[in-house]
């Protein structure tokens, strides 16, 4: 008896352990890239040790045991801690991210140069923290409401900015009509308004305007949806192939970590109706808020956010 009750109680004083180094990371440690390794290990370890000692995986009798108790309100605490800091750091990093680019000229169009929008440098730096987010929607999934809103109002000002700078040289580049109130106001008026001539100019600006933004809009309100979690469909165009059903390996080069998975690592499969659509929906709308008005594309704007 005394041989089994103090293995009993070592397997328990196991799961009471909170190791150092954990500890550490989750109170005081850094978010740089260079230690996410760090962060997300201690992380899976929280997760599971809070599992540890609720039933059913904590017998029964132990639950209300004060060394248990103590040790619950412990990781709790821990988890506060961290979550706290690490929403802290992704709002700030969000922002800091989108301010580098808006004060660098050379990301946006220019007299003489039409410039694409490339956001590829940003996403690869947003996906840097993309097992960050999963494990914290795990701890508390109400951190990601004010996550989700840091990053739309930083990319709205982005892409508002990316916008205005080409619709401007798109206006300075091509020859103006002869009526100034047809530019860039839809085809219907320009038809109305103007000549063949003037028509077909302002129609060719706005092809352009629509062919590089809305794909630009679409992919952006796709990567958000999986960046920041949301647990619904993947967004894939009509007559596209649906690229997870080809996932079958983790060397598949379509696979881009950012997969919804549960914490242990097995992608999760969304349900059609899952009720976060309306709450996705309604975080383009913050995401997207202004950019018709700079692109005179509200119409189309419209029905990307219907079909998302």
């Amino acid at each position: 008896n005394n041989k089994g009750l103090v293995e009993e109680l070592e397997k328990l004083l196991e799961r009471l352990r909170i190791p150092q180094e954990f500890a550490a990371s989750l109170t005081g440690g850094s978010f740089e890239e260079s230690r996410m390794l760090k962060n997300v290990e201690a992380c899976e370890w929280l997760t599971g040790a809070i599992r540890c000692l609720e039933v059913p995986n904590l017998d029964p009798s132990y639950v209300n045991m004060r060394a248990v108790r103590e040790k619950r309100a412990e990781l709790e605490k821990l988890k506060i801690t961290f979550v706290k800091r690490a929403s802290e750091f992704l709002r700030n990093y969000f922002s800091s991210l989108v301010d580098f680019m808006i004060s660098d000229k050379s990301y946006f169009s220019q007299r003489g140069q039409l410039k694409r929008p490339d956001h590829a440098d940003l996403r690869y730096k947003c996906r840097t923290y993309a097992r960050l987010l999963q494990h914290l929607k795990s701890l508390d999934k109400s951190c990601l409401g004010p996550l989700r809103k840091a990053y739309c109002q930083s990319l709205n000002l982005l892409l508002r900015r990316e916008a205005r700078e080409f619709a401007n040289e798109l206006r300075a580049s091509t020859k103006a009509p002869k009526n100034p109130a047809v530019w860039l106001e839809g085809s219907n008026n320009a038809g109305q308004n103007g000549s063949s001539a003037d028509t077909s100019t302002v129609s060719d600006a706005y092809s352009k305007m629509l062919t590089i933004f809305i794909p630009l809009l679409v992919d952006e309100s796709s990567f958000f949806a999986h960046f920041m979690c949301f647990e619904v469909p993947a967004l894939v165009p009509a007559g596209a192939p649906n690229v997870n059903k080809r996932r079958s390996g983790a060397n598949d080069p379509d696979d881009d970590d950012l997969s919804l998975m549960d914490p242990d690592g097995n992608d999760i499969k969304p349900d059609n109706t899952s009720v976060e659509l309306g709450t996705l929906n309604d975080a383009l709308q913050e995401l997207l808020d202004g950019i018709q008005e700079c692109t005179s594309i509200s119409i189309t704007f419209r029905k990307i956010s219907m079909q998302l």
